[in-house]
């Protein structure tokens, strides 16, 4: 009966429940990248509200749009099969991910951080090009994309998308938030980036 009514609420009211299931899962995933990071010494709730602000809107209103409104258009409703699922893959991992789905995160942190978009974006293309952003990202999401279009009915994708964000979100919060370590130091104090006061993704 549970079961039933969960999957009436993502049916009924869809980027309500895609921007609570982002959200939620976001705030947890950043509390334990936070507590992972031992150069965190206690939670910055900053950083978490720029979390979930990104999950919540991007990863659960956006995705659900682009999921249930654009691919439809783009890529048709049935035909295609697992060849379907494969050219919605490749779409959404080679222009949506680097465009739409990663930058957003950087934005959100510098909205809460009172930064610039420009010191944002300046930190997403160092993330990709020097520490393995976007491979972090493809080694996750490429196969949970795939499976997400081939087995996984409509109204559960972005739920789906939710729960597997989960764990790339602890590492997305990792790396964005990355600090430096203070090599002249003997203790190795880490020291907030100056342009996201301490990161960035989901």
């Amino acid at each position: 009966m549970t079961g039933l009514a969960i999957g009436s609420f993502y049916r009924s009211y869809p980027a309500l429940a895609s921007f609570l299931t982002a959200s939620i899962l976001a705030c947890i995933a950043d509390i334990v990248a936070q507590i992972m990071d031992e150069c965190t010494k206690r939670l910055e709730k900053r950083r978490i509200v720029g979390m979930v602000l990104y999950s919540g809107l991007v990863s659960g209103i956006c995705v659900e749009y682009m999921y249930s409104s654009v691919f439809p258009v783009i890529f048709g409703v049935t035909e295609g099969g697992f060849l379907r699922a494969i050219r919605m893959t490749i779409f959404d991992e080679c222009i949506n991910a680097p465009l739409l789905w990663l930058p957003p995160a950087y934005m959100a942190q510098a909205i809460v951080y009172g930064t610039s978009i420009r010191e944002a974006i300046q930190k997403y293309m160092t993330d990709v090009r020097e520490h393995g952003l976007l491979i972090k990202y493809w080694s996750i999401w490429i196969p949970m994309s795939l499976f997400n279009f081939a087995i996984v009915p409509l109204h559960f994708r972005v739920a789906f998308v939710a729960v597997v964000s989960f764990f790339w979100m602890i590492i997305l919060s990792i790396v964005a938030n990355r600090k430096e370590s203070n090599s002249d130091d003997e203790d190795k104090l880490c020291e907030p980036e100056p342009s996201m006061g301490s990161k960035t993704t989901w």
